[in-house]
């Protein structure tokens, strides 16, 4: 869970789950109605969708009343409310349904949905949160079945599978019960839920559903961001936390009075997902939440240095890419405690940060610097950027540790190779083999994330420790490479003298203060050596 609605708060929401999805995703949202405003904002999932070259798909829906139930006037809102502006949209069953196998349910034993579907490999099903006036609420479960299910499809499950032909007249309980029946056989579907993730945005909490010409206005706070790959367990976490909040008693009784719960009762007991969850904050806290004030000012004053207000993303990050490969030089890190005698601190600053600190005041650092350097001003200058640990191969051909950069431009992320790019570059020009790569060319030569885990190259551990804390968004596509840039030669730095520089600087320091005490600093890389280490030994 995050708090922070924005579109990096979504990604990373997406990303902590470690589903890589590969082949045609489709990405199901809901497109609002003419008069509604609080669908989910096209400009907030954007940079999500576009990463996942996804698709945004819908159904008509069973009500004749509304625009939605016509396949062209359902195109025309997507357009209207901004959908199509930020990927392609398709409506499931514009060319009729298919019929998916209920496993297990007392109501329904197929399940109709749009004959779209089956063009789609993976599956995201991204929900407002919101009340609702049959059930008392509405999210993924019902946005994976009535949402993928075609107009007799969503008959048959109000009714229960009493009838095709009309939505009206079913009891409540047995609706709920037959969404969740519905909703697992699209699991089911989709590799036995291996194939489908779920995610729960939670704002402009009305007790009207999306679906609503002139939903009343939220009487609550919003709460923020929540995925899983279990749809249950999502659901219950996001009905406690609207129970828990101060102000969510209109929500809360719509939700209780209506008997909500049990499509997450009968869920958990034909095994569609389990009630129990760990909520778990990505929130960063503590330290880590600020940039320590030194690591600040040195990317703060190179960052006031290149870029101006009108530049865009992509000259941004040409800019500091450019400025690594022209200011920095392989060697060993140089002055890693200065940080601790330009606004201290009691505890170790983090990795990027401390590995920055070289190549950004003395100029000289090892890959791990040089990608740490980058990452921090690109974030100076107001991008969304990451470190990433890996391998790539050696002059000799053999696969070594290694870091480099990830950046989002535009909503779509990019892989930069500061170091490598900078080994290339010593005849006089910048070649920008290595920069703004997709995954499809970086894999070429580089491993991390999801394809370093399955080319079995690492311990069972180290692959826990990918799978938890480094896998990356995707990056589609390469882009255009920019014309060569002529640089001067840099002259080889005199290390020896940069060295005296800080060990000076320290003790002038530690003569008027005393000495520093000990620290173990925060300097070791998370990187997977192959050194030590066979084949992976598990999975």
């Amino acid at each position: 869970m995050t708090t922070e609605i924005t579109p990096q708060g979504l990604e990373k929401a997406f990303r902590a789950l470690g589903r890589v999805p590969s082949g045609n995703v489709a990405v199901k949202v809901h497109f609002g109605e003419p008069g509604g405003s609080f669908y989910l904002d096209p400009q907030l999932i954007g940079g999500l969708v576009q990463s996942l070259e996804g698709t945004l798909v819908e159904t008509n829906t069973v009500s004749g009343g509304s625009p939605r139930a016509n396949t062209a006037l359902h195109l025309q809102i997507a357009a209207d409310h901004g959908f199509a502006d930020i990927a392609p949209v398709e409506i499931l069953d514009a060319g009729g349904e298919m019929a998916l196998p209920v496993e297990g349910g007392k109501h329904l034993t197929k399940n109709l949905v749009g004959a779209g579907l089956a063009d789609y490999d993976f599956c995201v099903v991204l929900s407002h949160f919101k009340g609702q006036s049959t059930g008392g609420y509405s999210g993924v479960i019902r946005n994976t079945s009535i949402g993928l299910a075609s107009v007799p499809g969503k008959c048959r499950i109000h009714t229960a599978g009493a009838d095709d032909t009309t939505w009206r007249g079913g009891d409540t309980a047995a609706f709920l019960e037959s969404t969740a029946e519905a909703a697992k056989s699209v699991s089911d579907y989709f590799e036995n839920g291996e194939n489908i993730v779920y995610l729960h945005v939670l704002n402009h909490l009305s007790v009207d559903c999306d679906c609503r010409s002139h939903p009343r206005e939220p009487d609550m706070h919003d709460i923020g961001i929540l995925a899983s790959t279990d749809p249950v367990a999502l659901e219950q976490a996001s009905v406690d936390l609207v129970f828990a909040a101060p102000d969510g008693e209109t929500l809360s009784r719509r939700i209780e009075e209506d008997g909500g719960l049990r499509s997450l009762e009968y869920g958990e007991e034909i095994g569609l997902g389990s009630r129990s969850y760990q909520l778990i904050s990505l929130d960063e806290t503590g330290a880590d939440t600020q940039t320590h004030p030194y690591l600040r000012e040195l990317a703060a004053s190179i960052a006031g240095e290149l870029v101006s207000p009108e530049m865009s993303e992509y000259e941004k990050a040409k800019a500091a890419f450019d400025y690594i490969i022209t200011h920095v030089s392989m060697g060993e890190p140089i002055g890693p405690e200065l940080w601790r005698i330009h606004g201290g601190g009691d505890t170790p600053i983090p990795f990027v940060e401390q590995r920055a600190l070289s190549p950004l005041r003395f100029g000289v650092g090892m890959c791990e610097d040089y990608a740490a350097a980058l990452t921090l001003l690109l974030r100076e200058m107001g991008l969304s950027a990451e470190y990433v640990p890996g391998l790539t191969f050696s002059a000799e051909g053999h696969l070594v540790d290694h870091a480099w950069t990830m950046v989002q431009l535009d909503g779509v992320w990019y892989h930069l190779d500061s170091q490598l790019e900078d080994n290339i570059s010593r005849r006089g020009s910048v070649r920008y083999k290595y920069f703004l790569r997709g995954d499809a060319t970086l894999s070429g030569s580089h491993r991390w994330g999801q394809n370093l885990v399955d080319a079995r190259l690492l311990t069972g551990e180290q692959n826990r420790e990918i799978e938890e804390n480094f896998l990356f968004p995707a990056a589609p596509r390469d882009y255009p490479t920019p014309e060569r840039l002529t640089i001067a030669e840099t002259p080889a730095p005199n290390l020896e003298a940069l060295q005296k520089e800080a060990e000076a600087e320290i003790a002038a320091w530690e003569a008027e203060n005393g000495p520093l005490p000990e620290m173990n600093l925060n300097t070791v890389p998370p990187v997977f050596g192959l050194e030590g280490y066979g084949p992976a030994e598990e999975g």
